[in-house]
């Protein structure tokens, strides 16, 4: 057999050769491609998104996290979000360090823990310091505790000491943005070590030859370009990884996923006057039930969206005085990821969660207070399992084509409701050990 696509191909211009390509730069592409390039191999890492300066604007967040078709999706009446930019969603997430349940892992013969621990020590992994805990989520934690409730601190991935700069985090809130680690920062490293990053780069597909991966099809904005390796690791989120993977070919892709909805309740509390917390300081995780409590601090901004969406008054809720609970929930494995669409109605069971998840935290605020309830809508920002260990990839993350991988969120074998950072980075550093033949990067 000759040269073929596994996916669309258009007029292309062929570019040079590479050892590796490590398509997007969320916590599990940086991983990759600062140990590819560590362990002295010549990376190129594509991005869809730019590299500007993070400023911390309305607009700057609409255009990275918020722009229809790109970085919001309406699913069946859930806003599912994604961050395009280099760094990708750590750019805005709220930076909770959460372990993968290795139980999970093991049924598919995956063992993090090592990896998992390896990253944690490169990582400014610790729960908040007691100053740093801010009115709002002290007053929740302790309505909480009273009833009866095993809520504490979250372990958060803040460089706690550099809490003090007065740069923004960006548009949710403190803390500043260079006091949160975030995948941008690895990506830079993984170029000073020498790895190649072209932004604005949207990949459609992988080029093979003879069931072999021989690089990736993309456009940089001024035509179709082919960059060549005989390693690729997509990893482009749980939506982008399975289109792409979709359209090369790589059977199950985008059949079913998981993205971890969540509603925001939110309560006055008449004269409470508070400063913005760091969102997620505390917060407890009912296993069992399928779902995860924590405190939360939106801006001025966001509150008043929420308010309105839930045709309440914004203006009834000041964002110094307002408590807010997010309640995250693990949904049903479903619905399905198109190339020009994504489906996914909640089940019967994950709608029963989310009321369970809302009652208490609705009894939260009320012992802490609150009067004036209400509920935001349902949104999501953790989408994964859409191509899934055991079945689109094997243990090593490597699908049917040959040299073609697959890391990030996409690849998680189970629903589970947890942050994915930790775990992200943990299989990208699995993956980047076992492309260097097992040799540890350091």
């Amino acid at each position: 057999m000759g040269d073929r696509s596994c996916g669309r191909r258009g007029s292309a211009v062929s570019t040079s050769k590479f050892d590796a390509i490590v398509v997007g730069t969320g916590p599990a592409g940086a991983t990759v491609a600062r140990d590819l390039a560590s362990a002295g191999h010549r990376v190129l890492i594509l991005e869809w998104g730019d590299e500007a300066p993070v400023t911390g604007t309305l607009e700057q967040t609409m255009e990275q996290l918020m722009s229809p078709g790109r970085g919001a999706f309406a699913v069946d009446g859930v806003m599912l979000l994604r961050g395009v930019t280099v760094g990708g969603s750590s750019i805005y997430y709220y930076g909770t360090a959460t372990n993968p349940p290795f139980d999970l892992f093991d049924r598919y013969a995956v063992d993090l823990r090592s990896d998992v621990a390896s990253v944690r020590e490169e990582l400014p992994v610790a729960e908040l310091r007691e100053d740093l805990i801010g009115p709002k989520a002290t007053q929740i934690q302790t309505a909480a505790q009273r009833l009866g409730l095993d809520w504490r601190p979250l372990e958060k991935l803040i460089y706690q000491d550099r809490c003090e700069s007065s740069v923004p985090m960006g548009f949710y809130s403190a803390p500043a943005y260079e006091a949160k680690w975030n995948a941008r920062m690895w990506v830079d490293e993984a170029v000073t070590l020498g790895a190649e990053l072209r932004t604005g780069a949207f990949v459609s597909a992988v080029e093979c030859r003879d069931g072999r991966a021989t690089g990736v099809v993309y456009d940089a904005g001024s035509g179709t370009e082919v960059a060549h390796a005989d390693i690729v690791v997509v990893s482009a989120g749980g939506v982008g990884t399975a289109r792409i993977l979709q359209a090369s070919g790589v059977g199950g892709a985008g059949e079913a996923f998981f993205h971890d909805p969540l509603v925001i309740v939110s309560g006055v509390v008449p004269g409470l006057v508070a400063p913005p917390d760091i969102p997620m300081s505390a917060g407890t995780h009912f296993d069992d039930e399928g779902f995860m409590l924590t405190d939360l601090c939106t801006p001025a901004e966001n509150l008043a969206v929420l308010a309105a969406g839930a045709g309440v008054d914004p203006s009834r809720y000041p964002s110094e005085s307002t408590l807010q609970i997010m309640v995250k929930i693990r949904d049903d494995l479903a619905g399905s990821i198109g190339s020009n669409d994504i489906t996914k109605k909640l089940t019967a069971a994950d709608v029963e969660r989310l009321e369970n998840g809302c009652a208490i935290a609705e009894g939260i605020l009320r012992e802490a207070g609150a009067t004036d309830i209400f509920r935001g809508g349902i949104s999501a920002a953790h989408p994964g399992g859409s191509v899934r260990i055991g079945e689109s990839v094997n243990a090593n993350l490597e699908t049917s084509i040959e040299g073609l991988y697959a890391c990030d969120a996409s690849v998680i074998p189970e629903p589970w409701g947890l942050p994915p950072t930790i775990t992200c980075m943990a299989l990208g550093r699995r993956l980047a050990r076992h492309l260097s033949g097992g040799a540890d990067r350091r």
